[in-house]
C-alpha cells in the first residue's frame, strides 16, 4: 500500500523531472545563443570602428588631395603666366634683331655705295680737303655705327638664347607638374 501511495507522487514527479532537464537545456542553449551573440555583437561593433576610422582615414585623404590638387593649379596658373611673359618677351627680342639687321643691313649698302665711289678721291677733286676731312669723320661715325649695331646684335643674341633657355625650363617645370599631378 505505501508504494502504491508514493507510487502517482513519483510517476508525477517524473514528468516534472524531464520538463526541469528540458528547460535547463532550453536555457543553456539559450545562453549559448546570447553568447554567441554577444561575440557576434562585439566583432560588429569592432569592424564598425574599423570602418569608421578607414571613412576617416579616406576623407582626411581626400582633403588632402584636394589640396595638393589646388596647389597643382595655382602653379600651373604661375608657370602659364611665365611662360606667356616669356614667349612675349622672345617675340619683343626676335622683332629686335629683324630691326638691327635691317638698320645694320642700310649702313652696310651706304658703306659698300662710299666705298664704290670711292668718296675721297672725288672729294679731293671735286670739294677740296675740307670737305674730304668732313666725309672722312662720316665714314668713321658709319663704321662706328655698324660696329656698334654688330655689338648690340651679338648681345640681342645671347639674350634671345637665355630666354628661349627660360622657355624651355618653364615648359619642362610644366610637363614635370602635370606629370606628378596625373
Amino acid at each position: 500500500l505505501f508504494i502504491f501511495l508514493f507510487f502517482p507522487l513519483l510517476a508525477t514527479a517524473a514528468p516534472d523531472e524531464d520538463t526541469r532537464l528540458l528547460l535547463e537545456q532550453q536555457l543553456k542553449d539559450i545562453e549559448t545563443q546570447i553568447t554567441a551573440l554577444e561575440k557576434q555583437l562585439s566583432t560588429t561593433k569592432g569592424e564598425k570602428n574599423t570602418l569608421s576610422n578607414k571613412i576617416k582615414q579616406l576623407k582626411n585623404e581626400q582633403t588632402s588631395l584636394r589640396l595638393k590638387i589646388k596647389a597643382t593649379n595655382v602653379k600651373l596658373g604661375d608657370l602659364e603666366k611665365k611662360l606667356t611673359v616669356t614667349v612675349k618677351s622672345i617675340d619683343a627680342t626676335k622683332a629686335k634683331i629683324i630691326r638691327l639687321k635691317i638698320d645694320l643691313s642700310k649702313l652696310l649698302r651706304l658703306l659698300h655705295q662710299k666705298d664704290q665711289e670711292l668718296f675721297l678721291l672725288r672729294l679731293l677733286i671735286d670739294g677740296g680737303l675740307t670737305e674730304a676731312f668732313a666725309e672722312a669723320a662720316n665714314y668713321e661715325k658709319l663704321s662706328t655705327s655698324i660696329n656698334s649695331l654688330v655689338q648690340e646684335s651679338k648681345l640681342t643674341q645671347k639674350e634671345l638664347g637665355v630666354k628661349q633657355n627660360t622657355y624651355e625650363t618653364q615648359q619642362d617645370d610644366t610637363r614635370e607638374l602635370l606629370s606628378v599631378a596625373q
